[in-house]
């Protein structure tokens, strides 16, 4: 899942895929460089080809980048779960694991993992089958969580921005290259 990124000037073009875990760490940096991070990944609608002045949208991918490095350990991290949630099903990367049962508890969990958080839900279920949250407790702390019925659910962080700023520098290479005052960005 997620976006498709498209720059094309010069005749060339250059895509990328923008993953979940990029759109939420994008809405991280937008709060340190605004103008810029919208420079990058706004638009009027998806697939409408914008044109965006090339000069711009360079600097606006260089500040970015420099925001990231000076960042360094105070940016999040992205936290991935992973765990048989069913014989022989493997299900990985951020999002739930939900129906977790924990040992000599009655109550049913959920875990959730991504761009600066991992928690476990603590649930009741209510009449009609209906889960309420009654706790939530931060595992960010933990590599690994033994369930009841779902085995060892792996815990890994790792830093958010790896992947995405890998496809920024190349695209900051593409403008680069380009002798055109103005690209084509379409997201989609």
């Amino acid at each position: 899942m997620g976006l498709n990124v498209t720059l094309r000037g010069d005749g060339r073009e250059f895509s990328f895929k923008l993953t979940n875990v990029d759109s939420e760490f994008l809405s991280t940096l937008a709060r340190l460089c605004p103008e810029e991070v919208a420079q990058i990944v706004s638009t009027t609608d998806f697939g409408d080809e914008v044109a965006r002045d090339r000069s711009r949208l360079l600097q606006a991918v260089r500040t970015v980048c420099e925001t990231v490095k000076a960042g360094g350990d105070k940016l999040p991290y992205v936290y991935e779960i992973k765990g048989q949630v069913a014989p022989g099903v493997w299900q990985g990367g951020s999002g739930g694991i939900g129906g977790i049962r924990l040992e000599g508890d009655p109550h049913v969990y959920t875990l959730w993992a991504g761009v600066g958080y991992c928690r476990l839900d603590k649930r009741r279920i209510l009449e009609g089958g209906r889960g309420e949250v009654i706790e939530t407790i931060d595992v960010t702390d933990r590599a690994s969580l033994d369930t009841n019925n779902l085995g060892i659910l792996q815990i890994r962080k790792r830093k958010a921005a790896i992947h995405l700023i890998d496809n920024l520098r190349k695209l900051a290479d593409f403008l680069s290259e380009l002798q055109s005052d103005t690209v084509i960005k379409i997201i989609g």
